[in-house]
């Protein structure tokens, strides 16, 4: 699936179906849910936090939540 936050999605062929499926089998929940686990992980695991040498670094991007979002978009012009 490529997405265009400014254009919109395009699928390839049979992508609709497999998106749709993945939908009806509660994809973007169990989506939610690994979000939040791997949230709860990486805050057990950090001690203390651990200053950077670089202040403006950006925080890291989470693809996942674009795919979810891309296709919470289609979902509702679908439905």
């Amino acid at each position: 699936m490529d997405v265009c936050r400014g254009h919109g999605v395009w699928l390839d062929p049979f992508e609709l179906e497999r998106v749709l499926t993945w939908a009806r089998v509660g994809g973007p929940e169990r989506e939610r849910q690994r979000r939040i686990e791997r949230l709860r992980s990486a805050e057990a695991r950090v001690e203390r936090p651990v200053p950077s040498t670089f202040p403006s670094d950006p925080e890291p991007a989470e693809g996942g939540f674009v795919l979810v979002e891309a296709l919470s978009m289609l979902l509702k012009h679908l439905g």
